[in-house]
């Protein structure tokens, strides 16, 4: 593997790993993570929002309508990459940890534990070597995921896509919707993270995915308010 490549693999271990333990920390966080992770799941929130804004705004409903299709569409599309990458989501830790070290009974095999190092007790004198989820061959800090995921693949985020392509297509109808989308668009992605089922490579290219196919959408058909 190339050093390049390994440098951001283990970036993205570090920085999801963060992320993961900030929502275990502050337990509000990881409440509101879940819960708009729910809510984005099939762009299910952005869709819901669109159809709204296109009955409430009857002046610009095939706008709205259009913003609409536009994040279907780029949801469509993240998942499309999604099969044709196959990169597997983050492992989850859950449900992975030691049983705890008891004494072993006169001619029974050890129990479950921490290895013996050596009569000395000195740790092996050879470090591991570095893998494609570590830096500097040091394993980052064990996290779970907090939410389930209705697929297998993590490259790119959907919810990342979908929320981008809404916060700038709905920027494109009404100003200050994209001035509420972008925020919330924003708070997604973080979610994907505390939540442990993106990597932070996932999130950025879903948003990318999301911006580009919202701009290649012909908005000569939008026309912006206020």
């Amino acid at each position: 593997m190339a050093p390049s490549r390994h440098a951001l693999l283990g970036a993205d271990q570090w920085v999801l790993a963060a992320f993961r333990r900030a929502g275990v920390r502050w337990s509000g966080v990881g409440r509101a993570a879940r819960r708009l992770s729910l809510a984005g799941e099939h762009a299910a929130l952005w869709v819901a929002a669109g159809l709204v804004g296109a009955a409430v705004d009857p002046a610009r409903r095939q706008e709205w309508l259009r913003a609409t299709a536009v994040t279907c569409a780029a949801h469509l599309a993240s998942s499309a990459a999604k099969q044709a990458i196959r990169r597997p989501r983050p492992v989850s830790t859950q449900g992975t940890a030691p049983a705890p070290a008891t004494a072993p009974t006169s001619g029974a095999p050890p129990a479950s534990g921490p290895r013996p190092v050596g009569i000395s007790g000195a740790a092996p004198s050879t470090p591991p070597p570095p893998g494609p989820h570590s830096v500097g061959g040091t394993p980052p800090p064990p996290g779970r995921r907090q939410v389930g995921t209705l697929g297998r693949y993590s490259f790119p985020s959907s919810h990342a896509a979908s929320s981008v392509a809404a916060a700038v297509a709905f920027g494109a109808v009404r100003v200050g919707a994209g001035r509420v989308a972008g925020p919330v668009a924003a708070a997604m992605c973080v979610a994907r993270l505390v939540t442990g089922v993106h990597y932070p490579t996932d999130v950025a290219a879903g948003a990318l995915l999301g911006a580009v196919v919202a701009r290649w959408t012909p908005y000569r058909h939008f026309h912006r308010h206020g």
